[in-house]
Protein backbone atom coordinates (compact mmCIF):
# COMPACT_ATOMS: atom_id res chain seq x y z
CA UNK A 1 0.00 0.00 0.00
CA UNK A 2 2.72 2.31 0.98
CA UNK A 3 4.36 1.66 -2.63
CA UNK A 4 0.93 2.31 -4.09
CA UNK A 5 0.83 5.42 -2.48
CA UNK A 6 4.20 6.88 -3.12
CA UNK A 7 3.92 5.63 -7.07
CA UNK A 8 0.20 7.72 -7.44
CA UNK A 9 1.97 11.02 -6.13
CA UNK A 10 4.41 10.50 -8.31
CA UNK A 11 2.41 9.64 -10.92
CA UNK A 12 0.39 12.80 -10.25
CA UNK A 13 3.33 14.98 -10.47
CA UNK A 14 4.32 13.94 -13.65
CA UNK A 15 0.70 14.08 -15.18
CA UNK A 16 0.48 17.73 -14.07
CA UNK A 17 4.21 18.72 -15.24
CA UNK A 18 3.61 16.72 -18.83
CA UNK A 19 -0.21 18.88 -19.10
CA UNK A 20 2.08 22.11 -18.31
CA UNK A 21 4.20 21.28 -21.36
CA UNK A 22 7.18 21.63 -18.87
CA UNK A 23 10.48 19.19 -18.50
CA UNK A 24 11.53 18.32 -14.75
CA UNK A 25 14.23 21.12 -15.59
CA UNK A 26 12.10 23.81 -15.95
CA UNK A 27 9.90 22.60 -13.43
CA UNK A 28 12.56 23.11 -11.19
CA UNK A 29 14.23 25.90 -12.05
CA UNK A 30 10.59 28.57 -12.12
CA UNK A 31 9.64 26.62 -8.41
CA UNK A 32 13.28 27.46 -7.48
CA UNK A 33 13.64 23.83 -6.38
CA UNK A 34 16.85 21.62 -7.55
CA UNK A 35 15.95 18.56 -10.41
CA UNK A 36 17.42 16.17 -8.40
CA UNK A 37 14.10 17.07 -6.16
CA UNK A 38 11.60 16.86 -8.79
CA UNK A 39 13.38 13.66 -10.27
CA UNK A 40 13.23 12.13 -6.60
CA UNK A 41 9.27 12.94 -6.32
CA UNK A 42 8.40 11.66 -9.26
CA UNK A 43 10.83 8.06 -9.30
CA UNK A 44 9.73 7.97 -5.47
CA UNK A 45 13.20 8.23 -4.21
CA UNK A 46 11.81 11.19 -1.67
CA UNK A 47 9.09 9.12 0.28
CA UNK A 48 7.47 11.53 2.13
CA UNK A 49 6.83 15.74 0.16
CA UNK A 50 6.90 18.51 2.34
CA UNK A 51 4.09 20.79 2.54
CA UNK A 52 5.88 23.63 1.54
CA UNK A 53 7.79 21.92 -1.88
CA UNK A 54 3.98 20.52 -2.89
CA UNK A 55 2.15 23.62 -2.51
CA UNK A 56 5.58 25.60 -4.55
CA UNK A 57 5.00 22.99 -7.35
CA UNK A 58 1.20 23.30 -7.53
CA UNK A 59 1.47 27.20 -7.59
CA UNK A 60 4.20 26.53 -10.29
CA UNK A 61 2.45 24.16 -12.21
CA UNK A 62 -0.63 26.76 -12.07
CA UNK A 63 -3.22 24.21 -10.43
CA UNK A 64 -6.44 24.89 -9.60
CA UNK A 65 -7.92 24.63 -5.96
CA UNK A 66 -9.24 21.28 -6.58
CA UNK A 67 -6.44 20.22 -8.23
CA UNK A 68 -3.88 21.54 -5.33
CA UNK A 69 -6.24 20.03 -2.93
CA UNK A 70 -5.66 16.54 -4.41
CA UNK A 71 -1.99 16.77 -4.99
CA UNK A 72 -1.84 17.86 -0.99
CA UNK A 73 -3.95 15.03 0.20
CA UNK A 74 -1.95 12.58 -2.03
CA UNK A 75 1.19 13.94 -0.24
CA UNK A 76 -0.36 13.53 3.31
CA UNK A 77 -1.19 9.65 2.61
CA UNK A 78 2.16 9.46 1.07
CA UNK A 79 3.67 10.29 4.50
CA UNK A 80 1.30 8.55 6.84
CA UNK A 81 1.76 5.17 4.84
CA UNK A 82 5.61 5.56 4.89
CA UNK A 83 6.87 6.36 8.27
CA UNK A 84 5.98 5.73 11.82
CA UNK A 85 6.55 7.81 14.68
CA UNK A 86 8.53 10.58 13.64
CA UNK A 87 11.70 12.13 15.57
CA UNK A 88 10.30 15.48 17.58
CA UNK A 89 12.15 18.35 19.04
CA UNK A 90 11.86 19.07 22.41
CA UNK A 91 9.10 21.76 23.11
CA UNK A 92 10.19 25.40 24.82
CA UNK A 93 10.34 25.48 28.00
CA UNK A 94 10.21 29.35 27.79
CA UNK A 95 8.37 31.33 25.69
CA UNK A 96 10.47 33.32 22.57
CA UNK A 97 11.03 37.34 23.90
CA UNK A 98 11.99 39.20 20.78
CA UNK A 99 13.09 37.03 18.49
CA UNK A 100 10.02 36.46 16.05
CA UNK A 101 11.46 37.99 12.78
CA UNK A 102 14.71 35.83 13.48
CA UNK A 103 12.72 32.42 14.12
CA UNK A 104 10.45 33.15 11.05
CA UNK A 105 13.19 34.23 8.85
CA UNK A 106 15.39 30.97 9.36
CA UNK A 107 12.48 28.75 9.11
CA UNK A 108 11.78 30.73 5.68
CA UNK A 109 15.28 29.40 4.81
CA UNK A 110 14.90 26.40 5.81
CA UNK A 111 11.67 26.07 4.00
CA UNK A 112 13.53 26.38 0.48
CA UNK A 113 15.35 23.54 -1.19
CA UNK A 114 18.83 26.08 -1.74
CA UNK A 115 19.46 26.24 1.89
CA UNK A 116 19.64 23.11 3.45
CA UNK A 117 22.77 24.01 6.26
CA UNK A 118 22.21 27.11 8.36
CA UNK A 119 24.22 27.98 11.66
CA UNK A 120 22.87 30.35 13.77
CA UNK A 121 26.55 31.70 15.74
CA UNK A 122 26.91 33.56 18.76
CA UNK A 123 28.33 33.86 22.35
CA UNK A 124 27.61 31.46 24.69
CA UNK A 125 24.15 32.53 26.71
CA UNK A 126 23.25 34.63 24.05
CA UNK A 127 19.80 32.40 23.02
CA UNK A 128 21.12 30.34 19.94
CA UNK A 129 19.12 27.18 21.68
CA UNK A 130 16.04 28.84 22.42
CA UNK A 131 16.14 29.88 19.16
CA UNK A 132 16.56 27.02 17.68
CA UNK A 133 13.90 25.30 19.46
CA UNK A 134 11.23 27.97 18.28
CA UNK A 135 12.48 27.57 14.73
CA UNK A 136 12.16 23.58 15.19
CA UNK A 137 8.68 23.79 16.04
CA UNK A 138 7.87 26.49 13.59
CA UNK A 139 8.95 24.01 10.99
CA UNK A 140 7.29 21.03 12.47
CA UNK A 141 5.10 20.55 9.77
CA UNK A 142 7.13 20.93 6.94
CA UNK A 143 9.56 18.15 7.81
CA UNK A 144 6.83 14.80 7.50
CA UNK A 145 9.66 12.09 9.05
CA UNK A 146 10.35 14.36 11.81
CA UNK A 147 13.32 16.37 13.58
CA UNK A 148 15.96 15.17 15.05
CA UNK A 149 17.33 17.09 17.69
CA UNK A 150 20.92 16.42 18.86
CA UNK A 151 22.30 17.91 22.19
CA UNK A 152 26.29 18.10 22.02
CA UNK A 153 27.18 19.70 24.67
CA UNK A 154 28.57 16.85 27.06
CA UNK A 155 29.68 15.04 24.27
CA UNK A 156 33.88 14.04 23.79
CA UNK A 157 34.19 13.32 19.85
CA UNK A 158 33.39 12.24 16.29
CA UNK A 159 32.49 8.74 17.41
CA UNK A 160 29.78 10.26 19.82
CA UNK A 161 28.63 12.69 17.35
CA UNK A 162 27.36 10.04 15.01
CA UNK A 163 25.37 7.85 18.13
CA UNK A 164 23.75 11.11 19.00
CA UNK A 165 22.69 11.72 15.54
CA UNK A 166 21.61 8.12 14.73
CA UNK A 167 19.91 8.14 18.50
CA UNK A 168 17.66 11.58 17.40
CA UNK A 169 16.49 10.16 14.44
CA UNK A 170 16.19 6.57 15.78
CA UNK A 171 18.19 5.01 13.96
CA UNK A 172 19.54 1.09 14.81
CA UNK A 173 22.87 -0.01 14.00
CA UNK A 174 22.45 -2.77 12.00
CA UNK A 175 24.90 -5.81 12.51
CA UNK A 176 28.48 -5.65 10.66
CA UNK A 177 27.67 -1.98 9.73
CA UNK A 178 29.08 1.04 10.74
CA UNK A 179 26.67 3.67 13.17
CA UNK A 180 27.60 6.43 10.08
CA UNK A 181 26.47 3.60 7.16
CA UNK A 182 23.38 2.62 9.65
CA UNK A 183 22.63 6.32 9.55
CA UNK A 184 22.80 7.42 6.12
CA UNK A 185 21.24 4.06 4.74
CA UNK A 186 17.93 4.47 7.41
CA UNK A 187 17.25 8.22 6.35
CA UNK A 188 18.49 8.45 2.56
CA UNK A 189 14.65 8.87 1.42
CA UNK A 190 13.67 11.08 3.94
CA UNK A 191 12.26 14.16 4.74
CA UNK A 192 14.00 15.43 7.74
CA UNK A 193 15.68 18.29 9.84
CA UNK A 194 18.58 17.86 12.07
CA UNK A 195 19.50 20.49 14.48
CA UNK A 196 22.90 19.64 15.76
CA UNK A 197 22.85 21.91 19.18
CA UNK A 198 26.17 23.61 20.64
CA UNK A 199 28.82 22.38 17.85
CA UNK A 200 31.64 24.40 18.57
CA UNK A 201 33.76 21.97 20.19
CA UNK A 202 33.01 19.54 17.80
CA UNK A 203 33.74 21.73 15.06
CA UNK A 204 35.59 19.79 12.65
CA UNK A 205 33.18 16.74 13.32
CA UNK A 206 30.29 18.11 13.25
CA UNK A 207 31.45 19.84 9.67
CA UNK A 208 32.54 16.54 8.49
CA UNK A 209 29.47 14.64 9.33
CA UNK A 210 27.01 17.29 8.16
CA UNK A 211 28.95 17.27 4.40
CA UNK A 212 28.90 13.35 4.11
CA UNK A 213 24.63 13.48 5.58
CA UNK A 214 24.08 16.33 2.95
CA UNK A 215 25.44 14.60 0.12
CA UNK A 216 24.03 11.31 0.30
CA UNK A 217 20.39 12.51 2.06
CA UNK A 218 18.78 14.75 -0.47
CA UNK A 219 15.57 15.37 1.58
CA UNK A 220 17.90 16.12 4.72
CA UNK A 221 17.94 20.42 6.26
CA UNK A 222 20.55 21.00 9.00
CA UNK A 223 20.06 23.64 11.50
CA UNK A 224 23.02 24.05 14.13
CA UNK A 225 24.15 26.16 16.72
CA UNK A 226 27.52 26.93 17.71
CA UNK A 227 30.00 29.83 18.32
CA UNK A 228 31.80 29.69 15.22
CA UNK A 229 30.77 28.38 11.88
CA UNK A 230 31.07 25.19 10.11
CA UNK A 231 33.12 26.54 7.21
CA UNK A 232 31.17 24.10 4.58
CA UNK A 233 30.44 25.42 1.27
CA UNK A 234 26.55 24.68 1.99
CA UNK A 235 26.51 26.47 4.92
CA UNK A 236 24.19 29.70 5.50
CA UNK A 237 25.52 31.74 8.68
CA UNK A 238 23.36 33.67 11.07
CA UNK A 239 24.50 35.29 13.71
CA UNK A 240 22.13 36.01 17.29
CA UNK A 241 23.06 39.00 18.51
CA UNK A 242 22.28 39.93 22.65
CA UNK A 243 18.60 41.53 23.12
CA UNK A 244 18.17 45.38 22.72
CA UNK A 245 18.12 47.37 25.96
CA UNK A 246 16.10 50.11 27.25
CA UNK A 247 17.15 53.55 25.45
CA UNK A 248 15.95 55.56 28.51
CA UNK A 249 15.05 54.91 32.14
CA UNK A 250 11.13 55.80 31.49
CA UNK A 251 8.47 52.98 31.52
CA UNK A 252 7.98 54.10 28.06
CA UNK A 253 11.44 52.99 27.29
CA UNK A 254 10.93 49.49 28.95
CA UNK A 255 7.73 48.22 27.13
CA UNK A 256 10.02 48.61 23.98
CA UNK A 257 12.80 46.87 25.54
CA UNK A 258 12.98 42.71 24.58
CA UNK A 259 15.48 42.62 27.41
CA UNK A 260 13.43 44.60 29.54
CA UNK A 261 10.68 42.17 28.53
CA UNK A 262 12.74 38.70 29.34
CA UNK A 263 13.66 40.14 32.83
CA UNK A 264 9.83 40.98 33.55
CA UNK A 265 8.55 37.10 31.74
CA UNK A 266 11.73 35.15 34.00
CA UNK A 267 10.62 36.90 37.23
CA UNK A 268 6.88 36.44 36.39
CA UNK A 269 8.04 32.31 36.70
CA UNK A 270 9.00 32.80 40.10
CA UNK A 271 6.70 34.97 41.54
CA UNK A 272 3.45 35.02 38.98
CA UNK A 273 2.49 38.54 39.65
CA UNK A 274 5.65 40.48 39.55
CA UNK A 275 5.33 44.24 38.45
CA UNK A 276 8.30 46.41 38.30
CA UNK A 277 7.11 48.88 40.97
CA UNK A 278 6.87 53.30 40.25
CA UNK A 279 10.61 54.17 40.78
CA UNK A 280 12.52 50.94 39.75
CA UNK A 281 12.57 51.61 35.87
CA UNK A 282 16.36 52.67 36.34
CA UNK A 283 17.44 49.97 38.38
CA UNK A 284 16.06 47.62 35.92
CA UNK A 285 17.23 49.66 32.78
CA UNK A 286 20.74 49.78 34.97
CA UNK A 287 20.88 46.22 35.25
CA UNK A 288 19.54 45.33 31.02
CA UNK A 289 22.85 47.71 29.88
CA UNK A 290 25.21 46.41 32.42
CA UNK A 291 24.56 42.99 30.94
CA UNK A 292 24.54 44.17 27.66
CA UNK A 293 21.07 42.51 26.71
CA UNK A 294 22.57 38.61 27.06
CA UNK A 295 19.54 36.45 27.72
CA UNK A 296 21.43 34.42 30.05
CA UNK A 297 22.73 36.41 32.02
CA UNK A 298 19.01 38.64 32.22
CA UNK A 299 17.32 35.23 32.88
CA UNK A 300 19.90 34.74 36.21
CA UNK A 301 19.34 38.59 37.29
CA UNK A 302 15.45 38.10 37.74
CA UNK A 303 15.91 34.44 39.30
CA UNK A 304 18.10 36.54 42.23
CA UNK A 305 15.61 39.54 42.10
Amino acid sequence: MAGDQHSAFGDLLRRHRLVAGLSQQALAERAGISVDAVAALERGRRRSPRAFTVRVLADTLGLGQAQLEQLVEVAKATAGGQRGRAPRAPAPVTPLVGRAAERDAVAALLRQDGYRLVTLTGPGGVGKTQLALAVARRVADDFPDGIGWAPLALLDGADALTQAVASAFGVREKPGNAVLDSLTEQIAARDQLLVLDNCEHLASACAALVDRLLAEVAGLRVLATSRERLRLAAEVVRPVTSLPVPRGRHRDDLEHSPAAHLFVQRARQLVPYFEIAPGDEPALVRICQELDGLPLAIELAAARS
